[in-house]
């Protein structure tokens, strides 16, 4: 898949990866991972919260999804 912004799996990987951010490829046409993106994006919000690191300086880690929908 491409996104809108011409941007490849790959290269979403691998600017996540740089970031230090989760990268799931998904896909709103078909609903492909879009449940797993969202369960993962609540668990790591949860475990933040749990560790109570949201205000700490220690960046909790992002989840970036890219979604084709065209």
């Amino acid at each position: 898949m491409k996104s809108a912004s011409g941007v490849s799996v790959d290269e979403g990987k691998r600017r996540a990866e740089e970031k230090g951010l989760f990268f799931i490829e998904t896909s709103a046409l078909d609903s492909t991972n879009v449940k797993e993106a969202f369960q993962i994006m609540i668990r790591e919000v949860y475990n933040n919260v749990r560790r109570k690191v949201l205000n700490s300086d220690s960046a909790p880690r992002t989840l970036v999804c890219v979604v084709d929908g065209e």
